[in-house]
């Protein structure tokens, strides 16, 4: 799926980011969050030093990928730009009609 034109939902709705372990990625689930959005995400099992952020936040972090992490009442997804549009969430999301954008568009 190409990128959706940037309308964003209101809170509360539920954004969802793969590749939230990144700091970048960490630091937006955090202004998510503070804005009211519910915020979750994915990554891979391997240990980060983001993941005690995302703890502290409460931000629940799957471990590995998988095409139900992005279901019903996902509004939107953000993802690094680690993953392509093969990645199993994106391909999910874009099935579902879902609108993505990756890290840089999100912050643009």
């Amino acid at each position: 799926m190409a990128s959706s034109p940037l309308r964003f939902f209101d809170p509360p709705a539920r954004i969802h980011l793969i590749g939230v372990k990144g700091v970048a990625m960490t630091g937006v689930a955090e202004l998510l969050l503070q804005q009211g959005y519910v915020v979750t995400g994915s990554d891979t099992a391997e240990v980060f030093p983001t993941d005690a952020v995302l703890k502290r936040l409460s931000i629940v972090c799957a471990n590995g990928f998988a095409a139900d992490h992005v279901g019903p009442g996902v509004a939107a997804v953000i993802y690094s730009t680690a993953y392509g549009s093969e990645h199993v969430e994106r391909r999910a999301a874009s099935a579902q009609g879902i609108p993505q954008w990756s890290y840089p568009e999100f912050i643009g």
